[in-house]
């Protein structure tokens, strides 16, 4: 996936989002939504996504939507230490194949 491709509506996420697959939800507003990662790389693995339906990336994200989505981040962040003890959080954010990212849609 590069960075200027068309948005796909069938990803898992947008399938979540749109309530056609359930998900474990640890918060979601109007503009943002978290939940448990069905593959996670570690335990307490939760994606931040935004629940418009045609953001890519970063890039593609509002601003507005951009900055609750870093709250979010930080709340589930909080969240996560307090409930789980891990010895370090990592927050990870990739646009395109070639930086990491699988799937369209997250943060």
């Amino acid at each position: 996936m590069d960075l200027h491709e068309n948005y796909n509506l069938t990803t898992p996420f947008s399938s979540i989002i749109q309530g056609q697959v359930s998900s474990y939800t640890v918060f979601e507003d109007d503009d943002v939504m978290a939940f448990l990662d069905i593959f996670p790389q570690s335990l307490g693995h939760v994606l931040v996504t935004p629940k418009c339906s045609n953001a890519r990336n970063i890039l593609d994200v509002a601003p507005d939507t951009l900055a609750q989505m870093i709250k979010v981040v930080q709340k589930v962040c909080i969240a996560v230490v307090d409930e789980l003890s891990p010895d370090g959080v990592q927050v990870m954010q990739c646009n395109g194949t070639a930086a990491g990212q699988t799937l369209s849609h997250s943060l």
